[in-house]
C-alpha cells in the first residue's frame, strides 16, 4: 500500500510503496547537515532533469565511475578564476572522450603522438632552424655530411672507423 506524508500542498510530499521512497518538492529541495551527507546505493546514483538521466556516478571494483548518461553529451568542468567563470576542461563524448583543456597541461610525461600547437617549428621541421657547422661543414639535418680527416684540427680524441666498422 502506498503511504504518503504531505507538507503544505501536494507539491511537497514523501511517499513510499514498500520498495521505493520518493521525496518531492514543487520548488527547491535542500539537504542540510552540520557534519557529513552520505549517498549510499548498492548500484549507482543518478542525476536527472525531468525524466532524463544526464549523469550517473557508480563504482567498478571500487573505482569511481562518472558517466555522461545522454548520448554524445559532454562532461564539462567549470570553476571560478579570480571572479571569472571558466570552463577548465571539456570531455567530448561525441569524439570518444577527447579532452580539451582551457589552459596549459602539466604532466611528467606523455605517451603517443603529441599533436596541436607546439613552440617553434617542431611539428613541421624537416631541417634544423639554424644550421650548425661541424668540422667546417654546414649541417642542417637535411642530408649526411662527409668529413675528411684533414678537416679535423684535433684528432687526438677521435677514432676513425674504416668502411667495415659502424
Amino acid at each position: 500500500a502506498n503511504v504518503g506524508l504531505t507538507f503544505g500542498d501536494d507539491g511537497e510530499k514523501i511517499e513510499g510503496d514498500g520498495t521505493n521512497l520518493t521525496i518531492s518538492a514543487s520548488n527547491a529541495f535542500t539537504i542540510d547537515a552540520t557534519n557529513s551527507i552520505f549517498l549510499k546505493s548498492a548500484q549507482s546514483t543518478h542525476f536527472r532533469k525531468g525524466s532524463t538521466n544526464y549523469l550517473t556516478i557508480s563504482d567498478s571494483s571500487s573505482d569511481a565511475v562518472i558517466t555522461s548518461a545522454v548520448q554524445d553529451k559532454d562532461i564539462i568542468f567549470k570553476g571560478d578564476d579570480g571572479g571569472s567563470a571558466v570552463t577548465a576542461l571539456t570531455l567530448d563524448m561525441s569524439s570518444a572522450g577527447a579532452a580539451t583543456f582551457n589552459s596549459t597541461v602539466t604532466a611528467s610525461g606523455f605517451v603517443g603522438d603529441v599533436t596541436g600547437d607546439v613552440t617553434g617549428n617542431a611539428d613541421t621541421a624537416t631541417t634544423l632552424a639554424t644550421a650548425r657547422t661541424i668540422a667546417g661543414q654546414s649541417f642542417d639535418g637535411s642530408a649526411n655530411i662527409t668529413i675528411a680527416s684533414t678537416d679535423l684540427s684535433n684528432t687526438s680524441n677521435i677514432t676513425l672507423n674504416d668502411a667495415t666498422q659502424t
